[in-house]
């Protein structure tokens, strides 16, 4: 399964593993990173319900980690993100960070997830925020329990809770900032110059 999702990470093309963690093996290390989530007091509206974490001691994290470095091409962001959120619950339409790609696991509830294409959409000056919804074309794609979607770099998305209590998590994860278009590679830099929010997700 991990080889799927490097092969689309290298087309750029999103992907949904079904059953890709298995909720009774990792039963307690769930309930640890809830336990972790539900602390979370993020005053950012855009982020709201939802906390980095680290937890180098959790198995959930440590066999997905394990996994996901075989492959020495891609970098893993020492923190990621758990997201405890309500029914109806609205993520607006935007992309992450500057050229990351996102893998988001769904361990309770349910979510919907729409993408759309890299460029397809006209955002905010300097940000990764929609101002004009341009696409022609949507993918959605329904997460549950266990399953696992892959949002590679700059692909549009606005997230619905579809229940209580939906509680997901992102690993972050790039390859080579290189391969990056130069104006984003740009926008990068003028975002970490300013030492900007969005330079905190750095590609380097």
């Amino acid at each position: 399964m991990y080889n799927k999702i490097f092969e689309n990470i290298k087309i750029n093309k999103p992907i949904l593993i079904k059953n890709f963690i298995s909720k009774n093996k990792y039963k307690e290390s769930i309930e640890e990173l809830i336990k972790l989530s539900n602390l979370s007091n993020n005053k950012n509206n855009f982020l709201q319900g939802s906390k980095y974490i680290q937890s180098k001691n959790n198995s959930l994290i440590n066999d997905i980690l394990k996994e996901l470095n075989i492959n020495k091409n891609i970098k893993i962001y020492d923190e990621y993100r758990i997201w405890n959120h309500k029914k109806n619950n609205i993520t607006q339409w935007h992309y992450d960070g500057n050229g990351i790609d996102v893998i988001n696991i769904c361990l309770f509830g349910k979510k919907k997830f729409i993408l759309a294409e890299p460029n397809s959409q006209i955002t905010f000056s300097f940000t990764n925020i929609t101002i004009l919804e341009t696409h022609k074309k949507e993918y959605a794609y329904i997460l549950e329990p266990g399953d696992l979607l892959l949002i590679p770099r700059f692909w549009f998305h606005k997230v619905i809770s579809l229940k209580d209590n939906t509680i997901t998590m992102n690993f972050c994860i790039t390859n080579n900032y290189n391969n990056i278009p130069n104006n984003l590679k740009m926008l990068y830099n003028l975002h970490n110059y300013l030492h900007t929010s969005m330079s905190k997700q750095n590609i380097c």
